[in-house]
């Protein structure tokens, strides 16, 4: 069985930042009445524009199966559902890894699970890592089964 790759997704990463930037530009440029004057129906292509920008940026967790999406505040993770969890890291008191599952507790006891099968071994450590950076060090403990 091959397995999967994950998308992962730096929320203030360059790339977001210039998606964004691009579609706040069209929609500055949509406001100026002076391209529609000039172009005659280029608002709408503006407007059109900045639109699909948006879509295909917030619906990347739709998109892919496994997405793991995460900031300097909190993560969000998908894997093979059609919803994620959202988890803020100072909320966080443990995270274990093993072969087949991502086992998240949080800071009053309730656990989440992730079948993480599917995954490749290179995602799993990525996975492992970004927890280990942005997870408050009074809480978080990393367990990593072999």
């Amino acid at each position: 069985m091959q397995k999967k790759k994950v998308l992962f997704h730096k929320i203030h990463g360059r790339s977001s930042k210039i998606l964004i930037s691009l579609a706040l530009v069209c929609l500055v440029l949509y406001g100026v009445d002076y391209f529609n004057d000039m172009f005659g129906r280029f608002d709408s292509v503006l407007l059109f524009s900045a639109h699909l920008i948006l879509l295909l940026f917030w619906s990347r967790m739709i998109f892919f199966k496994s997405v793991v999406s995460w900031n300097k505040l909190g993560i969000n993770i998908k894997m093979k559902g059609i919803w994620g969890k959202q988890f803020t890291f100072e909320k966080i008191r443990s995270v274990e890894i093993t072969e087949s599952e991502l086992i998240i507790i949080g800071r009053y006891g309730k656990t989440s699970i992730f079948d993480i099968k599917h995954i490749s071994i290179e995602d799993r450590e990525r996975i492992a890592k970004i927890f280990d950076r942005y997870c408050t060090a009074s809480y978080y403990e990393l367990k990593q089964a072999s």
